[in-house]
C-alpha cells in the first residue's frame, strides 16, 4: 500500500469514528446488538463494540473472503 493509499484510510476511518461517536448504532448490527459492522468500502468492513462510555474497535475484515459467521 502506498503511503497515499495509507493516508486516504486513515481520514476515511477517523470520518467514520466520528459518526460512530455520534451514533453509536448507525451501522447493522452482526454478532449481537452491540457487536456492529461499518462497511467502508466494497471491500473493507470494520467491526466495534457499543458499550455504554466507549466504543472498542474489534477488528477490519477483508469482505472478499470467507464469511465469518
Amino acid at each position: 500500500m502506498e503511503q497515499k493509499d495509507a493516508d486516504k484510510f486513515v481520514q476515511h476511518t477517523q470520518k467514520i469514528l466520528r459518526l460512530i461517536a455520534d451514533q453509536p448504532y448507525m451501522y447493522k448490527a452482526s454478532l449481537n446488538n452491540n457487536v456492529r459492522q461499518a462497511i467502508f468500502t466494497k471491500q473493507t468492513s470494520m467491526f466495534y463494540e457499543v458499550h455504554d462510555e466507549f466504543i472498542t474497535i474489534l477488528f477490519f475484515w477483508d469482505n472478499r473472503q470467507e464469511p465469518i459467521f
